[in-house]
């Protein structure tokens, strides 16, 4: 079947995958192939390099028969290079794969979409699994709804499948206040604005230990000024104050701890 007649099929809507990466030369090609390796049969695949010089753009180079589009420049930080994958997108929807993350087996992307009734569906995600430095894996399902993310992220942004069009029109925040967080603002926006999302009960993503954004503090801190930049209701407000109360102890006891041992 040729690609044409592929693209114009119903029943296998066309899957944006895009995946930023700069200097990730010992992650990136496993990236690469758990895309590239998907059983689904329409998928484009973009990938955005921030002007890698450690071999990454290599690597890519070495699967540019299954990648769509990509490019390797200078970029002012990762949601801008997000962002520039999105425009160049021609999918129904978007999933983020970003270097260092998979999917958790070559058919995630066909059994996500093996429902037919995603017809009145905005955001589609599922379960994810977190992969530490010694290979340790642990199981993170979705276990909130998604009213409760005026508190904290309820799921994995790349375990995130998002209607194209919503994307397009809702670029990442590019702003230095959202360094590390513009991915919870974008989900947590599309949310106020009764965007209809859909929980499917599999594990989608497993996804590498962070440092920066794991830090429970600063995350506290990020959220409460996201949400309260589309709300001002005092309970919000209230419950992120004692929530960074929390962490704040929390990190301390550790640094005691730390500090004992």
């Amino acid at each position: 079947m040729n690609r044409n007649a592929i693209d114009n099929r119903q029943d296998i809507p066309k899957i944006t995958v895009i995946t930023v990466v700069y200097n990730a030369v010992n992650k990136i090609e496993e990236t690469i192939l758990s895309v590239i390796n998907q059983d689904y049969e329409n998928i484009e695949y973009i990938i955005i390099d921030g002007g890698s010089n450690d071999g990454t753009v290599e690597i890519i180079k070495k699967h540019t028969d299954k990648i769509t589009f990509w490019s390797s420049s200078k970029d002012s930080g990762i949601y801008n290079a997000m962002n520039k994958g999105i425009e160049k997108s021609t999918g129904i929807w978007i999933n983020f794969m970003n270097a260092g993350d998979r999917y958790v087996n070559v058919n995630v992307v066909s059994d996500v979409f093996s429902n037919k009734n995603n017809t009145d569906v905005d955001v589609i995600f599922g379960n994810s699994i977190l992969e530490k430095n010694n290979k340790i894996q642990i199981e993170q399902p979705v276990v909130k709804p998604v009213t409760e993310l005026w508190k904290t992220p309820v799921f994995r942004h790349g375990a995130m499948f998002t209607k194209t069009e919503i994307h397009k029109n809702n670029l990442f925040s590019e702003h230095a206040k959202y360094k590390i967080c513009a991915d919870y603002d974008f989900i947590y926006k599309i949310y106020t604005m009764n965007y209809n999302f859909k929980l499917i009960d599999m594990y989608v993503l497993v996804f590498e230990e962070e440092g920066i954004s794991n830090n429970l503090f600063r995350n506290s801190i990020n959220n409460r000024m996201i949400v309260m930049s589309y709300t001002k209701k005092i309970k919000y407000n209230l419950w992120h104050f004692l929530n960074i109360l929390r962490c704040f102890y929390i990190v301390s006891r550790q640094i005691k701890c730390n500090n004992n041992t």
